[in-house]
């Protein structure tokens, strides 16, 4: 029948089978490369489940491994190391729940793998709180809680479960799949085309599965070759150590400092290449290492006439069973560092030497006015210790007021930065110390600058003047008062009737001056000592400054001589009453060491402008009319004498 076609049916034909062949072969293809993908996607998923449970367990032992080395050594390191692996304990807690999502009993044993890990972080998290609020102590026993709970040992069960469980399913649907892929390929036999066409795309896939091996191993040479770059350019020494203290991987840096290649390094002993002195001064820290301690020391070397300072950190590789597999040593040349440190020290203790042995107190701010060093004088005078001030605003700590107004001044730091130029202290400035006390100061400021000229901070320079002022105003009362009576002297004396003949002339105003001599005070001097005689001129001072209105002047002009200025009299007439009044307060008895003392007083008296308009001429005068009077008693005192009983 089919040669009795024509050949354009017979092609026809041949072609519709042609063409139904190769449907039927893309068919059953397309059925087998299904059954095959299903296949990987099981063994995908199986190994996923697997590898994702097995990230929970290494994520958990990481965040277990930061919590211990945060806990031994307080490094913020292993925190941020132990954080890390919490967060990726989340990611595969969720992940691992979305991949057994459609398997009833998995999502349960996924639930309880959840808890047993929140668990196992919340006693993490509680020991790490523990240990920042009480200490090591705490921790380590609410850390030996968690190993007597055996979280960890929880959580690998479970995840043994999982693991045979996911195998168990695995293994059920790739059973199934190869029966029904052996039923097509036992259909490919009877097509021999479908089964070359299978043959060429089994061969395809087998291609392609090889060229992505090979591109996943360059990539992992790359990487290799990327780690080892970048080991080898880091300015220390870093290598790995396994547990029989042999040599499996150095930088660099580490054969550059040995003088040997890495060949002759790796396999080798730590004795055989570090040598029997080093080896004996890192021994005990080797130890430490392998029981499971981050380990952190500094060394010294000496090598021929140099000396080499060193910072190591040996940091455990502890595997999933607990056990220490080897140690990372990392280490860096310091000796740069600690020949810069001792120089600054040395500097530092000099110069703090220094501003501690100096009399001055001294005070240094940064740019904003902010304090940043007291020396002990500082401490003393203004009150605060430098702990105390430290980061404190400069007008909180040196405040500042005038001695005479009270008012707040101006810091002479704020004015330097006005100015930009070395300020001093108003001379009559008071530092309120913090107490309340008030100590007078003098100061100045000045800029510190850098190597570059700009400025950095600020210097005050002050000291105590209290002493110094006080001793300037008793000189200052010395040079114008009497030593004995502390009543003003003559210096004293001229210069205020200068002033007052000045406003006297101004306001057409009168003024008197008294001049003022004791009598029968030899007598007293002579009979009962000198220093009966200064305390009887004492009270006689006490007396006329009583005598006297408190605007008015007296002044001791030497001896037993006194002068007496009153100002704005009205007349001759109240001149003559307050001498008067003089006289009889002068007059009552004194009484001196038990002695009564009797004493008279001769006044002699000039008035502005009647009788002078210098002040030499009205004490002239006044002291001229005293003679006279006194003169005028002693006549009529020897008329006296001479008349008959």
């Amino acid at each position: 029948m089919l040669a009795s076609l024509k050949l354009e049916h017979k092609i026809g034909i041949v072609l519709t089978v042609g063409l139904a062949l190769a449907v039927l072969m893309a068919g059953v293809g397309y059925v087998a490369v299904l059954n095959l993908r299903n296949s990987s996607d099981w063994t995908q998923h199986t190994h996923e489940v697997l590898n994702v449970t097995q990230q929970i367990e290494n994520n958990l032992l990481d965040a277990e491994i930061g919590q211990r080395g945060y806990l031994l050594t307080g490094k913020n390191s292993y925190l941020s190391s132990y954080q890390a692996s919490i967060s990726r304990v989340d990611g595969s807690l969720a992940n691992f729940k979305q991949l057994v999502a459609d398997s009833p009993i998995q999502s349960k044993s996924a639930d309880t793998l959840h808890q047993l890990a929140e668990d196992k972080m919340g006693e993490l998290k509680q020991a790490i709180a523990r240990y920042d609020e009480r200490g090591l102590a705490a921790a380590m026993e609410l850390l030996q809680q968690d190993i007597d709970k055996q979280r960890m040992t929880g959580i690998r069960r479970e995840v043994a479960l999982v693991a045979e469980r996911e195998n168990t399913f695995s293994a059920g649907h790739i059973k199934a799949e190869n029966r029904a892929f052996f039923l097509i390929v036992f259909g490919f036999c009877c097509l021999i085309l479908l089964y070359a066409a299978f043959v060429m795309f089994s061969y395809w896939l087998l291609c392609d599965e090889i060229l992505k091996r090979r591109e996943l191993q360059t990539k992992l040479i790359d990487s290799d070759a990327r780690i080892r770059a970048i080991t080898d350019h880091v300015p220390a020494l870093i290598v790995y150590i396994d547990r029989d203290e042999r040599y499996r991987f150095c930088n660099r840096f580490m054969v550059e400092k040995f003088g040997r290649s890495q060949e002759s390094v790796l396999g080798c002993t730590m004795r055989e290449v570090c040598g029997k002195r080093l080896y004996t001064d890192v021994f005990g820290y080797v130890q430490r290492v392998f029981s499971g301690e981050l380990v952190s020391f500094d060394s010294t070397i000496v090598q021929g006439a140099q000396t080499l300072h060193h910072h190591s950190d040996y940091i455990p590789d502890i595997g999933s069973d607990g056990q220490v597999r080897g140690f990372y040593a990392i280490s860096f040349d310091v000796t740069s560092r600690k020949a810069v440190e001792e120089a600054v020290f040395q500097e530092h203790e000099r110069l703090d030497v220094t501003l501690r042995s100096i009399g001055d107190a001294v005070m240094t701010t940064n740019v904003d006015g902010e304090i940043n060093y007291l020396n002990p004088v500082a401490e003393a005078m203004t009150g605060w210790r430098h702990q105390e001030a430290n980061g404190r605003p400069i007008n909180e700590v040196l405040n500042i007021i005038n001695a005479k107004s009270r008012e707040k001044v101006l810091n002479p730091l704020v004015q330097e930065i006005r100015q930009g130029c070395v300020v001093e202290l108003a001379s009559n400035s008071l530092l309120i110390m913090r107490d309340g006390r008030e100590v007078a100061i003098e100061d100045s400021a000045a800029p510190i600058r850098d190597r570059r000229g700009a400025v950095i901070g600020w210097v005050l320079v002050f000291r105590d003047v209290s002493e110094m002022r006080a001793l300037a105003l008793r000189m200052g009362h010395m040079a114008h008062h009497d030593s004995l009576t502390d009543l003003p002297n003559r210096a004293l004396l001229n210069d205020r009737i200068s002033q007052t003949i000045a406003i006297a002339k101004r306001n057409q105003t009168r003024f008197a001056v008294l001049f003022c001599d004791l009598d029968r005070f030899k007598q007293v001097n002579d009979s009962l000592g000198h220093a009966a005689g200064d305390a009887l001129l004492k009270q006689v001072a006490t007396r006329l400054v009583s005598a006297v209105r408190e605007a008015d002047t007296v002044c001791r002009q030497g001896g037993d001589e006194f002068l007496v200025l009153l100002h704005d009299v009205q007349g001759n007439q109240s001149v003559q009453q307050t001498a008067e009044k003089i006289g009889a307060l002068i007059s009552v008895p004194y009484s001196i060491d038990g002695n009564e003392v009797h004493i008279g007083i001769t006044i002699g008296i000039s008035i502005f402008p009647d009788d002078g308009i210098v002040a030499l001429s009205l004490l002239k005068n006044a002291d001229a009319a005293m003679y006279r009077l006194k003169n005028a008693k002693r006549e009529m005192r020897n008329s006296k004498l001479g008349e008959p009983r």
